[in-house]
């Protein structure tokens, strides 16, 4: 285990977790794993997310910013081949 040291840690380890099911080959993208936070987080209007989506949600600044934090940390980490 490891402790969360700021904001910063905690919104990696946030898209590390949405990001184990392609690593292990199970799924190609993010929303393909129905058991992941990730497409819950990104739910609106009706389906209207919990409070604990809308807060991990605000603290990546938005939706935009969630969507691109996710890319951006799946690009670092040279899976692109996971991209269609």
């Amino acid at each position: 285990r490891k402790r969360i040291i700021d904001e910063d840690h905690f919104l990696h380890i946030a898209c590390y977790i949405h990001r184990n099911p392609m690593h292990h080959g199970i799924v190609k993208s993010y929303e393909d794993y129905p058991y992941s936070s990730y497409c819950q987080v990104l739910k609106t209007g009706k389906a209207m997310i919990d409070s604990e989506h809308q807060d991990l949600l605000a603290r990546f600044g938005g939706k935009k910013n969630f969507l691109e934090a996710h890319q951006e940390f799946k690009l670092m980490l040279g899976e692109e081949y996971y991209l269609e």
